[in-house]
């Protein structure tokens, strides 16, 4: 289960870029925690990416796949 810190982090970065709600489904918040490993720097980063693959994909929500590929693309 990701961390509460990391989860609420999300959610204020989400309504500061003006989000009315959570962009990212329960399980990429689960892979954004997992991939990110709790540093907030390289959560950002990867939270934005994921984001920018799914609006590509014409998605609402992200969900982990989203996260994963935009893992390969920040990490290879």
């Amino acid at each position: 289960m990701a961390e509460t810190g990391m989860l609420q982090y999300v959610h204020h970065r989400s309504r500061i870029a003006g989000a009315s709600n959570c962009p990212f489904n329960a399980e990429a918040m689960e892979a954004l925690y997992e991939v990110g490993r709790g540093n907030l720097r390289a959560t950002d980063h990867l939270a934005l990416k994921t984001l920018e693959l799914a609006h590509e994909s014409d998605y609402d929500v992200a969900d982990s796949t989203h996260v994963l590929n935009a893992r390969r693309l920040l990490w290879p």
